[in-house]
């Protein structure tokens, strides 16, 4: 099975504008935020 999470940025929480820059590594382009998966995995 597939599917689409969408990831949030930590610390701005949005979601529309985050890329994958890296596997597991994200920046936000809303705020610059470079984060892990392991940044936004519940704990």
């Amino acid at each position: 099975m597939n599917g689409v999470v969408d990831i949030a940025c930590p610390a701005c929480r949005e979601t529309t504008n985050v890329w994958k820059v890296a596997l597991g590594e994200y920046r936000c382009a809303a705020c610059g935020r470079e984060f892990t998966s392991e940044d936004v995995l519940p704990g």
